[in-house]
């Protein structure tokens, strides 16, 4: 090959690859209105290497007419379903000029920018489209930027993740919410949880899931579920709860009683671990525990102040255990009675 052909196809590559570099190819042009020789077509593209949303870019509309326009000041309506930054559908409307608006801003076959025209809202927040937008009615004005939120997609779409209420390890016994974040839901579809994986038992439907009382460590899914229709994928959130034992906030009973009553002590709050059990203590909180359980009657014969102790410890693993609440009592003579006295007979006064 000469070096003139060489050269020649350098410079082809090179143009090749520029041309690239300006980004993908527009989608194929849609028909909006076509009337008498006049035709206005829309295109819609949303680049796919990049995040609309996050690099706060939008989709590009342009229109592209063939014809003459009209001399009357006429507007066509147009929809199309998409999703937005909330993920969450919604069927947008936007209008295109007809008549003098349109050719004053380019000449046939020109590609003309919706942003130019202002007529439909700037699509910043917009991730994506579903369906090719289709033309509604010829209107004679125009109502910008009017939405429709009831629209519903044929198929759902899938949830990006699950937010809990509460972040880090969990205690035992804890209780938990879960939220569904992004995603959509389709015709007749619900957002369906389960536990342990995705094709296990459905532990609830719905948004937001309550999980109360956990005692394990576990991971959640949810994906949408519609009636005749396949599941999307499902999103995942992984719950690991503390095994150990919460200490109790205090003990409960009476701060001073009287000699040879008897009375009640029981924990106040606390929550008790797997293969664990409350302790209780006299003096110390070490040694010889006085009793097990949740509640200690007790009666004293002498009077004093005494001090009780309360930890949950391990069953099978002594050093695993919480820490000690105490209480002081304060164990009185019973007072004495008074004695027995006469009053003096009153006097009769004549």
């Amino acid at each position: 090959m000469s070096m003139k052909n060489n050269f020649i196809l350098f410079v082809f590559s090179i143009i090749t690859i520029f041309s690239k570099a300006q980004g993908p190819e527009y989608d194929e042009w849609y028909t909006l209105y076509d009337n008498n020789g006049f035709k206005v077509k829309v295109n819609i593209f949303v680049a796919e290497d990049k995040d609309v949303c996050i690099n706060d870019k939008h989709i590009s509309i342009n229109y592209q007419y063939e014809g003459s326009p009209l001399t009357s000041t006429l507007y066509q309506e147009w929809e199309m379903p998409i999703l937005g930054c909330n993920n969450q559908p919604y069927m947008l409307k936007m209008s295109v000029p007809l008549g003098p608006e349109l050719k004053a801003k380019g000449e046939e076959g020109m590609e003309i920018s919706a942003e130019e025209l202002e007529t439909g809202e700037f699509l910043s927040e917009v991730k994506e489209y579903f369906d090719i937008p289709k033309p509604t009615q010829t209107i004679s004005f125009f109502n910008q930027k009017v939405l429709d939120d009831s629209y519903v997609p044929d198929k759902s779409g899938k949830a990006e993740s699950i937010i809990p209420s509460v972040l880090g390890k969990l205690k035992y016994g804890q209780s938990i919410t879960l939220t569904v974040d992004g995603g959509y839901l389709g015709k007749q579809a619900e957002w369906t949880w389960y536990k342990g994986n995705c094709k296990s038992l459905i532990i609830g439907t719905g948004k937001v899931l309550t999980v109360s009382d956990l005692t394990e460590s576990s991971s959640y899914y949810v994906r949408a579920v519609a009636p005749g229709a396949q599941p999307t994928g499902c999103a995942e959130i992984k719950i690991d709860v503390d095994l150990s034992s919460t200490p109790p906030n205090g003990i409960n009973g009476p701060n001073t009683v009287c000699v040879g009553a008897e009375f009640q002590l029981g924990r106040d709050g606390g929550i008790l671990g797997p293969n664990s059990k409350w302790l209780w203590y006299m003096g110390t909180c070490s040694g010889d525990t006085i009793k097990s359980g949740d509640f200690y009657k007790v009666k004293f014969d002498e009077p004093g102040t005494y001090t009780f102790y309360l930890q949950a410890m391990h069953e099978d693993d002594p050093t695993i255990f919480t820490r000690c609440v105490e209480k002081k009592i304060i164990v009185r003579n019973e007072p004495n009675a008074p004695k027995n006295f006469k009053l003096n007979p009153k006097k009769e006064m004549y």
